[in-house]
């Protein structure tokens, strides 16, 4: 395990993305109620301190020490990330047993935030753009639209 700051522009490299190494995950912490990020000991981030996480060389290396220290201090999520960093969705998220149903409810409330991109895309699709880029909407709606195309019963060849 090595704690590495997030940023420091005395290293080189200077972002954190450029120190860890493929198959190497990065552990960042949060307070569970108030989404505030903390240190590795649960302790907010002080006016000037530096943000850091903790790489280990293993999933199974984070995945221990994480589950040791939701236990140690109740209200740290600890975040586990693979080497691409916060591009992608933490590959685990670990939290003590007393904040598990906050975690479900999170999950939930994203599926839900979800549906109503879904349903503008979809009415988006069918109210007259009938995929012509040049269309009220241009480029980016088609395309995002386009992929919404089974589930819409609308022809997208049609034209006015």
């Amino acid at each position: 395990m090595q704690e590495v700051a997030l940023y420091d522009p005395n290293r080189k490299p200077a972002s954190w993305m450029e120190v860890i190494q493929p198959m190497q995950y990065a552990v960042l912490f949060r307070d569970v109620e108030t989404g505030a990020e903390l240190t590795s000991d649960g302790h907010y981030l002080d006016t000037g301190m530096m943000r850091s996480c903790l790489i280990f060389d293993s999933l199974e290396e984070a995945e221990q020490y994480c589950r040791r220290r939701v236990e140690d201090i109740p209200n740290l999520r600890c975040d586990v990330f693979d080497s691409h960093g916060r591009a992608n969705p933490p590959v685990a998220t670990f939290v003590s047993q007393r904040y598990e149903d906050r975690l479900e409810s999170q999950a939930k409330a994203g599926r839900m935030m979800r549906w109503p991109f879904f349903r503008l895309q979809r009415r988006s699709h069918c109210s007259g753009t009938r995929g012509r880029p040049e269309a009220k909407g241009g480029w980016p709606l088609f395309l995002a639209s386009n992929s919404f195309s089974s589930v819409c019963d609308c022809s997208i060849g049609a034209t006015a």
